[in-house]
């Protein structure tokens, strides 16, 4: 699931709306493992705190593919378009932002360990923010 559809999906402001319980598989981690191609749409695909790691981040936020081979570049712009990304995505998996909009719709039974990969993805990009300055 994609952060679009994941918003679309969820009605925080209407009381009477139907409930959306969302799994750890649910959350559209920012590990390219997560959006590995199924057999077919019944397939789950099996994620655990131990894909999260720093090194599968920086691959998904940062694909050897987006490398600039432009000259044109101004100096310093790759170093802005990283830092600009690792802060969107921070405040995306901030874990008081991310507890406060979305734990709610998360299965009672998977909030634990979506609360410790959220802690996890934070430290990760705390860890490449203070890297980037």
């Amino acid at each position: 699931m994609c952060w679009k559809k994941l918003l679309s999906n969820l009605i925080d402001d209407d009381p009477n709306g139907p409930e959306q319980k969302l799994g750890f598989h649910d959350i559209p981690w920012p590990i390219s493992a997560a959006y590995r191609d199924k057999p077919d749409r019944r397939t789950r695909i099996s994620l655990s705190l131990a894909d999260l790691t720093q090194e599968a981040i920086v691959d998904f936020l940062f694909p050897a593919t987006d490398t600039p081979t432009d000259s044109s570049m101004p100096p310093g712009a790759d170093k802005k378009e990283r830092k600009d990304k690792l802060r969107e995505t921070f405040l995306r998996f901030h874990p008081d932002k991310f507890e406060g909009r979305f734990i709610k719709h998360v299965k009672e039974t998977d909030r634990d360990a979506v609360r410790e990969a959220i802690g996890q993805i934070a430290r990760c990009l705390n860890s490449l923010m203070g890297e980037n300055t």
